[in-house]
């Protein structure tokens, strides 16, 4: 901006080399208190130019000590600019090969009007080098030049780069980069690249940079395709979203780099030579229908389900409780119950289960059992022995259950994080480095989320996002709300509905659970919400807990006997023939 401009001409004669912070004259006194005074403006001087970026506004620019339009100040000692040769004159120069072959770059392989637009200079100074430095030049259509040493990081650059790099017509593709050497590793591999001239740096622009005029014209025109290939960190991917907004999506299409675990179209090159750059481009998305899905992409699962039918999810192993309800990936499942029911037991025993039936791996959020504690009482269920009482399990079984238990749970230190975020952070990487199924938040009330309807509903959108977008099933523990005895001093069974804070709770869940324990220690499963009936159905179970070791196993309700006396007695008068084998089982003899 000409205030920035005018500021930086006008310090110029009183600065010595190097970087310096100012207030913005542009920004600083929109913004209000004590900010007005950070010195957001930071300006670096050098011997040949001023370069500017304030952090506030984001507004960059710079100017040349020989520039016609700069008024140098007399006493200051201009520097001539630096001397180079055209890289085309000194194709084999040992700084050419070698610059680029450190880069697993084939100097044969760069086109000759590629080459064109590359300088080499011994001569180019740099502030944080202290002096001058071999380098290799980037020369844009405007005229400016970006230099880079082939020592170290350093980096300079003569005029305001304002077009793309290199100066080459427009052909069938324009495949968009962060950096130079991303340019080049590209053309070197046969695509038509082309360098941004300020990275990933938009600032708050409204209208598109300069630098996209000849890309829109061509697009318009119907005459290229768009690939942008930026960089893969969180900056390149804001970058990709702003280039979206004034390219459109028609004609575009983008490359992940992180997909191959590389940060930038130079490093693929590093990593997986030509033929990862080749992979690269032939899995281009297209982002013109991103997140629409044609009818004709899922004909083939249609076929599938019509004739094998829809998939159950993992069953835990318990009779009653695998008919009402299976695991599989994408889903929530809600579980509450009053203080004391059993919710937390009733999970880690469902976890322990699905680690040894189906050797899924969990992450789990615990905040009111001790990580130590908890793993105790999971290595119990797994063994089946208690570790302090009773028929304790010996020192080899210990061993063997803690072992086991490392390589398929995770715990998230509450202490160290209690945000939703954070947790799904750290789910991520244990998704993506060991394998993780499943994650457990219990229970949710010592997360950060505010207990209001909003806060809420918004937590549990993000909860099933993040669960489809990484196949795993989420289990999540909500206190109800307050419950009050009625006759007998008895607690209800609280619902979905009775979850405190909203109704998201029973409208987001794909199962949602409740777990009561009565007098007699038995305990009661109600699954009251089933969004796919093929994966289970509403209903109860009676099941008896082990206090010795937290196991579960059917009990007996008072249905199974009357139906199970009402078989003996058909049986008894000739009646209907009943299996011995079933009823046997039914009591556990």
């Amino acid at each position: 901006m000409h205030s920035i401009k005018s500021f930086v001409e006008s310090e110029w004669g009183s600065q010595s080399s190097g970087t310096k912070s100012f207030v913005c004259p542009e920004c600083s006194s929109e913004r209000s208190g004590s900010n007005q005074n950070r010195r957001c403006l930071r300006v670096t001087f050098e011997p040949e130019a001023a370069v500017w970026f304030c952090h506030n506004c984001e507004e960059k620019g710079q100017i040349n000590m020989n520039s016609q339009d700069l008024d140098v100040k007399p006493e200051r000692v201009i520097r001539s600019a630096p001397n180079f040769s055209p890289a085309s004159e000194v194709a084999n120069a040992t700084m050419f090969d070698e610059v680029f072959s450190a880069r697993s770059i084939d100097p044969d392989r760069i086109p000759a009007e590629v080459i064109d637009s590359i300088l080499l200079s011994d001569d180019v100074y740099y502030s944080s080098l202290g002096g001058k430095g071999k380098s290799v030049g980037f020369s844009y259509a405007d005229g400016a030049i970006k230099w880079r040493s082939t020592e170290g990081k350093a980096y300079t650059q003569t005029g305001v780069c304002r077009s793309l790099f290199p100066n080459v017509p427009l052909k069938d593709m324009a495949v968009l980069v962060e950096g130079e050497f991303d340019a080049v590793a590209l053309r070197s591999c046969g695509y038509d690249a082309y360098s941004v001239p300020a990275g990933a740096n938009l600032g708050k622009a409204t209208d598109p940079p300069l630098f996209l005029a000849p890309v829109l014209k061509a697009l318009s025109e119907d005459k290229i395709d768009v690939v942008l290939a930026v960089d893969s960190d969180e900056k390149g991917k804001v970058f990709q979203q702003r280039l979206l907004q004034f390219l459109g999506r028609r004609r575009v299409g983008v490359i992940d780099w992180s997909k191959y675990g590389v940060k930038d179209a130079n490093e693929c090159l590093e990593t997986h030579g030509e033929s990862g750059i080749k992979n690269a481009f032939q899995e281009v998305e297209n982002i013109l229908y991103e997140g629409i899905v044609r009818a004709r992409s899922v004909a083939t699962t249609i076929s599938d389900i019509r004739i094998g039918g829809f998939k159950g999810g993992a069953k835990i192993g318990i009779p009653s409780i695998d008919k009402l309800m299976t695991v599989c990936s994408d889903q929530i499942s809600v579980v509450t119950g009053v203080p004391g029911s059993g919710k937390s037991e009733f999970i880690d025993f469902a976890l322990v289960s699905l680690a040894m039936k189906e050797d899924w791996k969990f992450a789990i959020f615990s905040a009111e059992n001790p990580i130590e504690i908890h793993a105790g009482k999971l290595i119990e269920k797994y063994a089946g022995k208690p570790l302090f009482e009773g028929n304790v399990m010996g020192e080899e079984d210990l061993e063997d259950a803690a072992g086991w238990l490392d390589e398929h749970f995770f715990f998230l230190d509450p202490s160290s994080s209690h945000t939703i975020e954070s947790i799904l952070q750290r789910t991520a990487i244990l998704v993506e480095n060991e394998g993780v199924n499943g994650l457990v938040i219990d229970p949710f009330n010592y997360t950060d989320v505010a207990l209001e309807t909003d806060a809420i509903n918004t937590m549990l959108t993000r909860l099933h996002a993040f669960a489809k977008q990484y196949h795993i099933h989420i289990w999540i523990v909500a206190h109800p709300q307050k419950m009050y005895r009625g006759e007998g001093g008895k607690l209800p069974t609280p619902g979905g509905m009775d979850i405190s804070g909203s109704a998201a709770w029973f409208a987001k869940a794909d199962f949602g659970i409740t777990v009561s324990r009565d007098d007699n220690g038995d305990t009661f499963v109600v699954v009251w919400k089933v969004r796919f009936k093929w994966l289970g159905e509403t209903g109860s179970a009676h099941l008896r807990y082990d206090p010795i070791c937290g196991r579960y196993s059917d009990g007996i309700s008072v249905d199974d006997i009357a139906n199970s006396l009402d078989a003996i007695a058909k049986s008894i008068d000739g009646g209907e023939e009943y299996e011995e084998k079933e009823t046997s089982d039914l009591f556990d003899i």
